[in-house]
């Protein structure tokens, strides 16, 4: 049986995307065809039609392999028969192609960068609300070294079989990390307000040529009024859109970008024009490879 089945999970359009791409990876160099649920979650978005162009769609009756819909275990698989990470093996094998796709899709949608250059641009993503369990902003920052050695430690002695929430806990508490009232340790959260203001403070310090854009969805909540006071104090442009697709548009085509601890923001990152990217360390994004010693990307971590 050669036909692999793309998960799909009842979550929002990051985690959705991670997985299936993970899922697709996974697929391709085992030489599988790959397969989708008409109608899947987020069926419609801009970035989810290169995965369809390039599978079928679910033929009923026919028998599928399926490998589950977990975020970490779905990413992380690929990671260790490939020895190297989801980014770096992308942008070898994918990225250009599917970035035409975008493209072409995102001239019908007539989308149109706020900017006239690029290369001036730093976009910082703040994960500030979801509509689907929390806020962003309800819950701590943290320091995500917890989740994210022992996810890298799983991966780079394959032993993937052996992950829990549980197990991650314990091995979080065990080596000292705090994930503050989060369930667990490998929560999606904001950006803590003064690591963002220190983040920006360094940026504009170190590239005073170069505009600084907040990229987010902005509700009224009392937890925002921080991050809004701090957008105001340092005059930051701020884009909050209705279209999740366009925003991430705009994410894509900063030179330098800056991702939270979202699996919405790792779509910008795959798909990112610009000449840095910047990321959090936590299980999620240790799932795909970064910050293993698979990890070719280039990117650059903070804690």
């Amino acid at each position: 049986m050669n036909n692999l089945i793309l998960p799909d999970r009842d979550d929002l359009l990051g985690s959705n995307y991670v997985t299936k791409i993970g899922a697709f990876i996974y697929g391709k160099i085992n030489n599988y065809d790959t397969y989708y649920n008409k109608n899947f979650p987020y069926f419609n978005s801009l970035y989810m039609k290169p995965i369809i162009d390039n599978s079928k769609e679910k033929i009923e009756n026919q028998k599928y392999i399926d490998r589950g819909h977990a975020i970490r275990q779905n990413q992380a698989y690929p990671v260790i028969e490939l020895q190297e990470d989801l980014i770096s093996y992308f942008r070898e094998n994918y990225k250009n192609y599917f970035y035409q796709i975008l493209r072409e899709e995102a001239e019908k949608r007539n989308y149109k960068l706020p900017w006239e250059d690029s290369s001036k641009i730093i976009c910082i993503h703040i994960r500030l609300y979801d509509g689907h369990r929390h806020h962003g902003s309800d819950c701590q920052d943290y320091d995500g070294r917890g989740s994210g050695n022992y996810i890298k430690e799983l991966i780079e002695n394959n032993q993937l079989e052996n992950y829990s929430k549980d197990n991650m806990k314990k091995y979080a508490r065990k080596n000292g990390f705090n994930w503050g009232k989060n369930p667990h340790p490998d929560r999606q959260v904001a950006i803590g307000i003064d690591k963002l203001e220190k983040m920006v403070i360094k940026f504009k310090r170190d590239y005073p040529d170069k505009e600084i854009h907040i990229v987010t969805k902005l509700i009224k909540h009392k937890n925002n009024l921080r991050y809004l006071k701090l957008f105001k104090k340092y005059n930051l442009k701020v884009h909050s859109n209705n279209d999740y697709d366009y925003d991430l548009w705009l994410l894509i085509h900063s030179e330098i970008l800056v991702l939270s601890k979202s699996t919405y923001s790792l779509i910008a990152g795959y798909y990112h024009q610009g000449k840095e990217v910047n990321y959090p360390v936590w299980g999620v994004f240790a799932s795909c490879g970064l910050y293993t010693k698979y990890d070719k990307s280039g990117w650059k971590y903070y804690i």
